[in-house]
């Protein structure tokens, strides 16, 4: 606090001394500067930000000047000591459209220009202006911004929910790849025109506006904010829960019954199939069928089991081919409507739905099989899998007992030389287990390796190691 106040006091002695000269200007902006840094630091209380508040108000500041000391003098007494976390300096953006200049309009509204150039000059321009950690509001009109700049209002409007949330998660990870060096000055809230941010900011504004001078923004604010509230920002958001069912397909009922048969035990009731099954159009096509048994759950209320033959043929509807959507390189944008955007992977043609479903049963049926067949075994008194594995394992301990030596202990078995040049040793290791199986060699040099090694291989010789 006193430190804040010696400050005051120096800055405006100062400020009264070039008071009325040109500079005058220029040496307020760099002192307001320097004294939002200190508060930036600083952690002061209720009492100590009013003293520093009437000590600011007493100086010849431009009222410009006067208002950012007086935010900062109220982040310090709120939120005490510098918060470095990105949430303790999240920066509201939400006016960046007011500064760009007449040629970077002339790319935006350029319906030739790629997403990729438009995106870039986006990021760049805003990195210029000191944004690293923007807040939730302000991603959200990025966003907006770029899928009307890009797509326009009308087709942007028809984006499904979850390609917004997926251009949010784009440009999160592009703002950070971006912003990684520190800004110039920090700017918690951009100003509304760009005058004021040129006397606050001068040297971050050197450099953003050095395509020119702003010009008011060319979209239609009403427009983009409608668009601008229609981007979800969580995966949690009602919007992309919302999701257009799509027609029933029969590749989806034929793999929805192999996972259901897949599984151990498992049996498919007729509610199943009234459940899953696709209905029925004019362009049908006949599939081979397995046997297959189909068991009621609720034998009270639905008929008696079916069973079907390989000789007997079903119709299943053809699914007619979708179009493909159009997406560009670094997000999912479908060119005319939501049902280009329906997500086709996973659907295989009807002769590879079959075999993989024949697949699924044999492996089940051989599953069933094996089980079966080693209770017979226990119930007979043979040997099992596991039992073989076991009586494995007790001769081993009784070849451990009676010293012979066993496999793992032979395939473990390896004598072998070592340097650790950490310890300047030459460790020799029989490959066996206990004490006395190794020996270290020292030397003092890197000279005396060579001895120290030669010393370790007479030692394993001496043992019986063969190396």
């Amino acid at each position: 606090m006193a430190s804040v106040l010696e400050m005051l006091s120096a800055v405006g002695t100062l400020l009264a001394a070039v008071k009325g000269a040109a500079c005058f200007s220029q040496i307020a902006v760099a002192q307001r500067l320097s004294i939002e840094n200190v508060l930036a630091v600083s952690k002061i209380d209720v009492a100590e930000a009013a003293r520093i508040v009437v000590h600011l108000q007493a100086m010849p500041w431009e009222p410009g000047d006067l208002n950012a000391l007086l935010e900062a003098v109220g982040r310090a007494s709120s939120s005490g000591p510098a918060d470095t976390s990105p949430a303790g300096k999240l920066q509201n953006f939400e006016c960046f459209q007011e500064y760009f200049a007449e040629g970077q309009w002339d790319v935006f509204l350029d319906r030739s220009a790629s997403h990729e150039a438009k995106t870039e000059l986006v990021l760049v321009h805003l990195s210029s202006m000191g944004l690293r950690f923007p807040t939730e509001c302000t991603t959200q009109r990025i966003v907006g911004f770029h899928l009307a700049t890009t797509l326009g209002f009308e087709r942007a409007a028809k984006l499904p929910p979850q390609a917004k949330l997926d251009l949010v998660r784009f440009f999160k990870k592009k703002i950070k790849e971006y912003g990684k060096s520190p800004p110039a000055a920090t700017v918690s809230k951009l100003p509304s025109d760009a005058a004021t941010f040129e006397r606050m900011y001068p040297t971050l504004a050197l450099v953003a506006f050095a395509d020119g001078r702003p010009c008011k923004c060319k979209l239609d604010p009403a427009a983009l904010q409608a668009l601008v509230q229609s981007v979800p920002m969580r995966s949690t958001h009602k919007a992309t829960k919302e999701t257009v069912q799509p027609a029933a397909c029969p590749m989806d009922f034929l793999l929805k019954l192999m996972q259901h048969m897949t599984q151990p035990n498992s049996e498919i009731p007729i509610k199943f199939l009234q459940a899953h099954a696709p209905k029925r159009s004019s362009s049908l096509l006949t599939l081979p069928a397995p046997t297959i048994s189909l068991d009621d759950e609720d034998t009270a209320s639905s008929p008696a089991p079916v069973s079907r033959s390989p000789s007997t043929a079903s119709p299943i509807t053809a699914p007619s081919p979708a179009p493909t959507p159009s997406w560009s390189s670094h997000l999912p944008l479908p060119e005319t409507d939501k049902a280009e955007a329906t997500n086709k992977k996973g659907n295989l043609g009807v002769d590879a739905t079959t075999e993989l479903i024949l697949a699924g049963l044999q492996s089940r049926d051989a599953a069933k099989k094996k089980v079966a067949a080693e209770k017979k075994g226990k119930k007979a008194g043979l040997p099992t899998h596991s039992k073989a594995a076991a009586s494995k394992g007790t001769a081993e301990k009784k070849g451990r007992k009676a010293g012979l030596p066993t496999h793992s202990k032979a395939a473990a078995a390896k004598p072998m030389i070592g340097v650790e040049w950490s310890r300047s040793q030459v460790m020799a290791r029989t490959g066996e287990k206990g004490p006395g199986t190794n020996k270290a060699f020292k030397f003092a040099k890197e000279s005396g390796m060579p001895e120290a090694k030669r010393l370790a291989t007479k030692w394993l010789r001496d043992q019986g190691c063969r190396i």
